[in-house]
């Protein structure tokens, strides 16, 4: 078994939020489905329960770790504010 967080994902979730939501830092570079999928095998595969993909996403995850709480929830709120 194995969780997978693959972040933004390009899907029909995504076209149904409306145009907007490509205005927001997150959903401006999104991560395609085969790299999704790719990265859920190699999961299944492999010894960590975990997987996050994309450095991006992995970046975040992992920053969050090592930052005040203010300050990831100011670079949260950046981030999904529209341009």
């Amino acid at each position: 078994m194995a969780a997978v967080c693959p972040g933004p994902v390009e899907t029909p979730f995504i076209a149904a939020m409306g145009s907007d939501v490509r205005q927001t830092a997150i959903f401006r570079r999104t991560l395609s489905i085969d790299q999704v999928v790719r990265a859920c095998l190699a999961a299944l595969e492999g010894s960590s329960p975990t997987r996050v993909v994309g450095w991006r996403n992995r970046l975040a995850a992992q920053s969050s770790r090592f930052s005040p709480r203010a300050l990831t929830a100011r670079i949260g709120a950046v981030l999904l504010r529209p341009r």
